[in-house]
């Protein structure tokens, strides 16, 4: 993403999220993804309130379910 192609990096990360939450590299795309997102919206200078809210549930609901997948695989 070095070199700010953002909605391509986006495209990506979203192709290796929908092979779903079993696919080695889900939690770096999908942290990329975010990544992505926020950095579109930064360089796009939003100023939308609720895109940043959608952004911040994501990073949230990405934080719960990284704790559930380590939980997992710690047993």
């Amino acid at each position: 993403m070095e070199n700010r192609a953002y909605a391509v990096a986006l495209q990506g990360f979203e192709y290796v999220v929908g092979k779903g939450r079993n696919s080695a590299y889900y939690i770096p795309a999908y942290v990329g993804y975010l990544q992505a997102c926020y950095l579109i919206a930064r360089e796009e200078h939003q100023i939308d309130k609720e895109l940043y809210d959608k952004l911040s549930s994501d990073i949230e609901q990405a934080l719960t379910n990284l704790a559930l997948m380590l939980s997992f695989i710690r047993w």
